[in-house]
């Protein structure tokens, strides 16, 4: 009787340990149905503010999207997870975990900046005063340092934005960076539309800023969800999460406004680019 007992426990064991959990803070169905098609365990769907269950019972979880990736770092949990579409750089991967950015590193945006715009000697940042500690600040001096590129960085703390954009009014041009400040759609158009009128152009990270009047931005779309669909692959297939390098995006398209660059008359060298689009 006792070794039944003992079988059926382990059986019930086995079953929870075959689960794994999606915190989903994006919300996009399709994502979700391509994510699903290759994991092998069974599927635990929650959003951020609505999970309350133990965590440690799941054998992976995967985050998507900011508000996931804060819960599990606010609550210090050490399970083995996946990390995608978090688009604020400030955000560190767990140590257990893996994942893909969503935006690129700042050496290939002062690469793309200096290849494309051989006339930026000055770039302007405006970041809240919590990235003000982050890698990924200091990976941007870095990456100005290195091409030789004079960098002001403005931290926003409890003093509008307006007046952190009139301390940028010598820049050669502006560097839209993902945070609070420009995530929302409203308020990357402000950052646009105010630098526009000083002349001064903007670089942003999403394809509908050059739509709003951004000299130029960058876009991932087209391949970040079959990259992160090659990590999730090799998670499931047994690989730990926590021995597979955090990504970049590998591949990625460049928008130009052409409008922009014809009313501040800025020659833009195309010639050594191929993924470049005029909007």
């Amino acid at each position: 009787m006792r070794k039944i007992e003992i079988i059926f426990i382990f059986s019930l064991c086995s079953k929870v340990l075959a689960e794994t959990l999606i915190i989903d803070g994006l919300g996009n169905e399709e994502v979700l149905k391509k994510i699903k098609e290759v994991i092998k365990d069974n599927v635990i769907l929650s959003k951020p503010e609505n999970f309350t269950n133990k965590i440690e019972i799941y054998n992976l979880v995967i985050l998507l999207g900011d508000k996931a990736l804060e819960l599990y770092t606010k609550n210090k949990w050490e399970k083995p997870c996946i990390v995608g579409y978090v688009k604020k750089p400030v955000y560190e991967i767990p140590i257990t975990g893996t994942g893909l950015r969503y935006e690129l590193p700042p050496s290939v945006l002062f690469t793309i900046i200096s290849t494309l715009m051989k006339w930026v000697k000055k770039v302007g940042v405006i970041l809240p005063y919590e990235f003000s500690q982050s890698n990924y600040v200091e990976e941007l001096r870095r990456a100005a340092r290195n091409f030789n590129i004079d960098l002001k960085i403005v931290f926003v703390q409890g003093r509008a934005v307006k007046k952190a954009l009139s301390e940028l009014n010598n820049i050669d041009l502006f560097l839209l960076v993902p945070s609070d400040l420009t995530i929302d759609e409203n308020s990357s158009r402000y950052f646009i539309e105010e630098l526009l009128k000083i002349n001064i152009p903007v670089f942003g990270f999403e394809k509908s800023h050059a739509l709003m009047g951004a000299l130029m931005s960058y876009s991932i779309e087209k391949v970040y969800l079959k990259e992160l669909l090659d990590i999730i692959t090799l998670v499931s297939e047994g690989r730990d999460p926590s021995t597979i390098p955090v990504r970049y995006p590998s591949t990625y398209e460049i928008f130009i406004k052409k409008k922009t660059r014809d009313i501040l008359k800025l020659n833009i060298d195309k010639s050594t680019f191929k993924n470049i689009n005029e909007i």
